[in-house]
């Protein structure tokens, strides 16, 4: 199943983040999956409907506060851009940072240990911050090391969203 994560410098509980994101996504259902327990929105064996979007939250002791995986966005949105589209959002509505995996946004040889953090509508590739989330994290991955700034018009996209009709 393909996914993509996003990086939040605060913590954020499910609903506000279900409730930020049905408003930029009015189409779609936010769904909290509990993949360890096998759960989704508390009930197990749920059947899940095209419209629907399961979301694992996970809290960090790092910069970045909170991890939230994405899965199951339908068709090329699934492949595209979105992350990006979505980071940008949210670093917006939360007045954050925020973080996506940044190999594909820069041009520094073929190394894909780099992120790419959202802030304040700049971008800024920087040392990864997808460590492994059971280790302890190193005094290197707790501070955001910027190598430089990015531009990312060339990467945005529009999504049938209630987003790009107001803004």
């Amino acid at each position: 199943m393909h996914g993509f994560s996003i990086f939040l410098e605060h913590q954020i509980d499910f609903v506000t983040l279900q409730q930020l994101l049905e408003e930029i996504f009015p189409e779609l259902r936010f769904l909290e999956w509990d993949i360890n327990n096998d759960r989704i929105n508390g009930i197990r064996n749920y059947e899940v409907k095209k419209d629907e979007i399961l979301l694992e939250l996970r809290d960090m002791q790092a910069p970045f506060r909170t991890i939230v995986e994405f899965y199951r966005f339908p068709g090329e949105e699934g492949t595209s851009h979105l992350n990006l589209f979505i980071a940008e959002q949210l670093s917006k509505t939360l007045n954050c940072k925020t973080a996506i995996d940044g190999y594909s946004y820069n041009d520094l040889d073929q190394l894909p240990f780099y992120s790419l953090m959202i802030s304040k509508d700049k971008a800024y590739l920087i040392h990864d911050c997808f460590y492994n989330l059971e280790d302890e994290p190193t005094k290197e991955q707790t501070t955001i090391k910027i190598i430089q700034e990015v531009d990312i018009n060339e990467y945005r996209q529009n999504f049938n969203t209630r987003a790009e009709k107001i803004g």
